[in-house]
């Protein structure tokens, strides 16, 4: 709203709200909007500061990237559960289940094998755990929650692409933009 307001024409002042509430008497929107009218006329009102339009729209950018970390976080740790209530406690053995590793699994897990030792050989050379902590007996009734969470962790993975790479054309923008100042 404030940035249609100012588009717009209007002079717009973001103003603290702490220092409206100190005032006595009975309190009510019209009251507020009346007292508020008052104090600008009187020049008594000063807007806090409020940076450039650029900085707002990359301050836009990064808290939706942030938003979508903790989504595909939020996704993750369901993948945990349901494989810890598989029998299969990656956690312990991978650092990161969404690693190479962590992902041949689950996918070789969402394409039916159920062998723990076919498993463990998918185990990357680089793990330092070996192959007979990797193979875990596993009970495979909860395997079906694998899929729908894998595909959606790839889709927050697209999209995190995507918030990135804005973020990063924002910067050079503004960059440029600093450098012509």
């Amino acid at each position: 709203m404030f940035q249609i307001l100012e588009t717009k024409g209007f002079e717009v002042k973001l103003v603290n709200a702490h220092l409206i509430k100190t005032v006595p008497g009975r309190k009510s929107d019209v009251l507020d909007c009346q007292w508020i009218q008052q104090l600008h006329t009187y020049g008594l009102l000063s807007g806090s500061f409020r940076p450039d339009d650029q900085v707002c729209v990359l301050r836009s950018y990064i808290r939706q990237r942030d938003n979508l970390i903790r989504s595909s976080s939020t996704h993750i740790q369901r993948m945990q559960k349901a494989l810890s209530e598989m029998n299969l406690h990656l956690h312990q053995v991978l650092s990161d289940i969404t690693g190479v590793t962590g992902l041949k699994i689950i996918q070789a897990i969402i394409a039916g094998e159920r062998d723990p030792s076919v498993l463990a050989t998918y185990r990357d050379r680089r793990v330092k755990s070996t192959q007979a902590d990797t193979a875990l007996p596993a009970i495979m009734q909860y395997s079906f929650l694998l899929a729908p969470l894998l595909s959606s962790l790839s889709a927050f993975g697209m999209y995190l692409i995507t918030a990135g790479s804005a973020v990063s054309a924002m910067l050079q923008f503004t960059t440029v933009l600093c450098q012509a100042i």
